[in-house]
């Protein structure tokens, strides 16, 4: 996989020399040179391939599944997760920050219940809070926006 190198980098960089520069695509040798106003492509016919973006979470491009088949209530580590579930899902309190994000996919052929317990959960797009009900095959994403305060919104949600 590519890494990004930088060595001996000038706080202020008016020209480029053989000590100043930043691999871009994994070799040793600054194929792209830094100069004072962007880089300068030496050659390199193409930008360098990635093909894994992660972080300590995995892949940023996959949306892991956690498969659940009777009630369950979310924890901290379904942040960035989709719920693939049969049955009813809960959204404790005191578990989720500003931002962290978990969607919900009701994979039965019928409506399956969302409880917000001790928490305000609006329905988005209104003022409108509480437990909310997901279709059968409906998909939703929960988003914390504030201490034990969320936004839910998605296709057969009501």
């Amino acid at each position: 996989m590519p890494t990004v190198l930088i060595r001996n980098f000038p706080t202020v960089a008016p020209s480029p020399d053989a000590n100043d520069y930043i691999a871009l695509d994994g070799s040793t040798g600054g194929s792209r040179k830094w100069s004072s106003s962007h880089f300068q492509n030496l050659g390199v016919t193409d930008s360098p391939a990635f093909s894994n973006v992660a972080d300590s979470r995995g892949n940023l491009r996959d949306i892991p599944q956690n498969a659940q088949t009777s009630s369950y209530t979310l924890v901290g580590m379904d942040a960035g997760k989709h719920i693939s579930t049969t049955a009813g899902i809960i959204i404790p309190s005191g578990v989720f920050s500003s931002g962290e994000c978990v969607s919900i996919f009701n994979n039965s052929g019928s409506n399956i219940t969302i409880t917000a317990t001790a928490v305000t959960c609006y329905l988005a797009g209104t003022a409108t809070t509480g437990s909310r009900t997901l279709g059968q095959r409906g998909l939703c994403s929960i988003l914390c926006v504030g201490t034990n305060t969320f936004v839910i919104a998605g296709a057969g949600l009501t």
